[in-house]
């Protein structure tokens, strides 16, 4: 939403005729955004998220492309907003093919608007090259992002499970019993079932140790 209304200091800069016009659209798709933002921060509906913001990116594309078109040459100085615009869809898309999805939509709704404007054959060409070299960009960037995230998630699970098991033995150690303590606990009152803990120790296991190595301790505990 700032970035929408930003642009509008630049729409008085290059047309101070009409850029009180474009502005009065500027701040209708700022509350479309804001809205959006706001009503999937309401209970219970978490599960939009997605689907708002790709109603953000369009609302912004649609709005920077309505604005620019009631400026005077608006599409020659207003570009940018759509090249920066563009280039957000990495940061909102779940994945590459996500992503590819919300740039062809965003497309398509450029392409609605931008035949009712008046331009010329140098504007328009100017504006489809822009667009495709930010879509281009855009995807490029979404796939570094997307294999970035996924390492970064694998890593974190790999983390997870190494801080709560026993390297050894594979059994859950201290922190993960703690954990599961309560949880289980409080299952156990819920259902009015009983919760075990089965906890083992080998007797005279130094014995193991110091007759047969480590390794062979190691592998009785196995």
């Amino acid at each position: 939403a700032i970035i929408v209304v930003a642009f509008g200091l630049w729409d008085w800069y290059v047309d101070r005729e009409h850029w009180l016009a474009a502005f009065v659209v500027r701040l209708w798709g700022a509350g479309v955004i804001v809205a959006t933002g706001l009503f999937q921060k309401l209970p219970g509906k978490a599960a939009w998220m997605p689907f708002m913001a790709k109603i953000r990116l369009i609302t912004a594309v649609v709005t920077a492309a309505v604005a620019a078109a009631m400026l005077d040459r608006g599409y020659g100085f207003g570009i940018a907003g759509f090249v920066v615009i563009l280039l957000t869809g990495p940061y909102i898309a779940i994945d590459a093919r996500d992503l590819m999805q919300i740039n062809a939509v965003a497309v398509l709704a450029l392409g609605t608007v931008l035949p009712l404007a008046p331009l010329d054959g140098f504007e328009v060409m100017g504006t489809i090259v822009f667009v495709l070299l930010a879509v281009a960009v855009s995807s490029l960037l979404g796939r570094v992002l997307e294999s970035s995230n996924r390492l970064a998630f694998a890593l974190e699970r790999e983390l997870h499970r190494d801080a709560r098991t026993d390297s050894l033995t594979g059994l859950a150690n201290r922190r993960a019993m703690e954990e599961r303590g309560p949880l289980e606990l409080k299952r156990a009152q819920r259902s009015a079932s009983p919760v075990s803990v089965i906890l083992c120790d080998v007797d005279h296991f130094k014995n193991i140790n110091d007759r047969h190595g480590h390794e062979a301790g190691d592998a009785v505990l196995r």
